[in-house]
């Protein structure tokens, strides 16, 4: 977790790591996805669109996925507005998990938490990526400002004990 006051660098350091591995190296995509949330714009700082967008970057890195994620959206087209929890397990669940844990290593960078909609999102987001951390082969940088919210949220046991 990368936090800092505004403009003390945070995005930019983001977009350089981002940028950095969405490179092609030794011919593997290292940046499984990267979202940067903005209250500037609105679709930038709705947190019930980053499953789906994660999902669809992760089916462009990673073709293999492409089948099961198309699978479950044919049985249920309305996963993108569900809750995160469902879109997280129906979109990147088990039957993906399976996939991804035979590719080499991603990163994940997801920029401006305080300024995603409602802290409760925030948590709930937070909990999925790093509770599916022991079955995922992806390394997180999360950024933001300083907020109290967020403080508790990352120094939380259920955190903790996923990252030590």
């Amino acid at each position: 977790w990368l936090v800092g006051p505004a403009g003390s660098g945070k995005s930019m350091i983001a977009h350089t790591i981002a940028q950095q591995y969405d490179k092609e190296e030794y011919g593997q995509n290292s940046l499984t996805f990267s979202f940067f949330f903005s209250r500037r714009h609105c679709d930038h700082s709705d947190v019930t669109k980053l499953f789906p967008t994660f999902a669809y970057q992760l089916a462009g890195a990673l073709p293999l996925v492409q089948q099961p994620m198309l699978a479950a959206l044919t049985k249920d087209p309305t996963i993108p507005h569900q809750r995160l929890e469902l879109q997280f397990r129906k979109l990147i669940g088990d039957h993906v998990l399976s996939i991804i844990r035979s590719v080499s290593p991603m990163i994940i960078v997801i920029d401006g938490l305080d300024e995603c909609g409602s802290r409760d999102h925030v948590k709930q987001l937070i909990q999925h990526l790093v509770g599916a951390l022991p079955n995922l082969l992806f390394q997180i940088l999360f950024t933001s400002r300083p907020e109290a919210y967020l403080k508790a949220i990352f120094a939380g046991p259920s955190i903790i004990n996923k990252i030590t």
